[in-house]
């Protein structure tokens, strides 16, 4: 093979993974089958890419439930704005996590009403999200309010 055509090759796989880095960046905590349904990039291309880019430590992944989330390795986000940006990825937790940011102190029974889902589904999410701190709770009489963390207001306000 000539010299043109192998920096041709070289350089057009180089580009894909830029288009991974990139689309990486602009979508923090996205997962694999997002990532390959938004971009267009096919799964084998993407299986591969994703795992070279782990290995060389231009990426990181986390685990959450049944989902593997892909950040940027560069220090943007700590391992706990990790997990805020995973639930805001996840339909029901993100529709909580807006609906306490435009109503905060809202009960079970509130938030089950406003996201339209059942109140023990209600409190297995902000149980998973208490445990991650990303949601607080305090009782006021009789009622537990709950309350978007203070320490991840700002990330859930800017990746709504």
């Amino acid at each position: 093979m000539d010299s043109n055509r192998l920096a041709f090759r070289i350089n057009i796989r180089f580009s894909g993974f830029l288009q991974d880095i990139s689309f990486i960046k602009e979508n923090p905590g996205i997962y694999f089958r997002e990532l390959i349904s938004e971009s267009k990039i096919n799964k084998g291309t993407a299986e591969y890419h994703l795992k070279i880019l782990e290995m060389a430590g231009l990426i990181t992944s986390l685990q959450n439930k049944a989902y593997k989330r892909y950040f940027l390795n560069d220090s943007t986000f700590s391992s706990r704005e990790q997990a805020v940006l995973s639930a805001l990825r996840e339909r029901t937790p993100r529709k909580i996590l807006v609906t306490l940011l435009e109503n905060p102190g809202l009960s079970h029974g509130e938030i089950a009403n406003a996201v339209g889902i059942s109140r023990p589904a209600v409190a297995s999410h902000m149980k998973t999200m208490a445990k991650n701190g990303i949601v607080i709770s305090e009782y006021t009489s009789t009622t537990l309010k709950h309350y978007i963390s203070s320490e991840f207001l700002p990330v859930v306000q800017k990746y709504k």
